[in-house]
């Protein structure tokens, strides 16, 4: 009933305001996880950890065509 409520309120809020809203999203702990992939409406991509380097494939879902800038590519371990 109270996830009805939250949702009723939000579809309210948004249908009579074209606000843009930005979300800061902070991991507090590190969990651990099987999945090692990505995905949204545009592309979808998947890594493969080996011992000496990343192995990935990337799908691309949309009409266009992907570009990566792999100067401006970063990684953290």
């Amino acid at each position: 009933m109270r996830l009805y409520i939250i949702i009723c309120l939000t579809a309210f809020l948004i249908s009579c305001n074209s606000k843009m809203y930005n979300y800061k999203i902070i991991l507090e702990k590190p969990e651990k996880s099987d999945v090692r992939s990505y995905e949204n409406d545009t592309m979808s991509i998947s890594f493969n950890f080996m011992d000496k380097g990343i192995a990935f494939k990337l799908f691309n879902k949309s009409e266009e065509g992907i570009r990566i800038n792999w100067d401006e590519l970063s990684m953290s371990i």
